[in-house]
Order: structure tokens, then C-alpha cells, then sequence
């Protein structure tokens, strides 16, 4: 082995600073394997980034998929989740048709369910409260 080492400071090959176990002031790095963060405290990996997000952090893969915790990314379609929260709007914004899909379980055990802990559930004006319902003006 070739150990280059620094009593007193860093070590310093072509701008890119070792220090100890610590790399620093590296532009690109480049793996053709793995990279693995093995030590079992709490890991992060993060990106500054710019003030209005005109540089954001890309996670892409040129012959597949991106899987994070299971969760499958391709493109702009994310799959694989098993639930879905959120504190705000859910918005479907395309112009074209939109569907919410469920698949249920034969004999309707496994019904789908749209509910509302603190207040009623609309739909198209239509107004649900349990099991009854208000703001109907046809039924055709």
C-alpha cells in the first residue's frame, strides 16, 4: 500500500482535501459499484441546493427504475406505495380524464372508502354526511 499521511493538516491531491477517514472539495465522484453508508448512526445525504429551487438534487438511473424504501420511481410515475398520506390537497391537474382506481376483493369485502373525520365528504356538490346526503337537485 502507498500511505500518504499529514502530521500537522490535511492532505491534498489535485484540489480533492483528505483528512483522516474524511474526503473533501471532490466536484464529481464517479462509482461503478455500490456506495454503501454502513455505519449504523443516522446517515444523510445532502444537497444545498439554491434559493428558489432553481437547483435541485436529481436521483435518476439511465436503464431502470429509482427505489427508494421500496417505493418505485420511473419517470414521473410512482408506484409500489402501500399508503399514501398527506396534511394538504391531493390535486389531479391534467386537462384529460382522471380516474381513482380501485380493484376491491371479490364478494365486496373490501369496499372503497372516501371519508371525512371532522366534516362532510363532497362530490360534485354533493353533499355526504354519513349515510345521508344533501345538495341534490337531480337524480336521473
Amino acid at each position: 500500500d502507498l500511505t500518504l499521511s499529514s502530521t500537522n493538516g490535511c492532505v491534498v491531491v489535485e484540489d480533492v482535501r483528505f483528512n483522516g477517514g474524511a474526503l473533501s472539495s471532490v466536484t464529481t465522484l464517479d462509482a461503478s459499484g455500490d456506495v454503501s453508508l454502513v455505519d449504523t448512526a443516522a446517515q444523510a445525504i445532502t444537497h444545498t441546493g439554491a434559493i428558489g429551487g432553481t437547483a435541485d438534487l436529481i436521483v435518476t438511473s439511465t436503464n431502470g427504475c429509482v427505489l427508494v424504501e421500496a417505493v418505485r420511481f420511473n419517470g414521473a410515475a410512482v408506484s409500489e406505495v402501500t399508503t399514501f398520506d398527506a396534511s394538504s390537497t391531493l390535486s389531479m391537474t391534467s386537462t384529460g380524464a382522471q380516474a381513482i382506481t380501485h380493484a376491491g376483493a371479490t364478494g365486496g369485502s373490501s369496499d372503497l372508502a372516501v371519508s371525512s373525520t371532522n366534516g362532510c365528504v363532497v362530490v360534485e356538490a354533493v353533499r355526504f354526511d354519513g349515510a345521508a346526503m344533501s345538495e341534490i337537485t337531480t337524480i336521473q
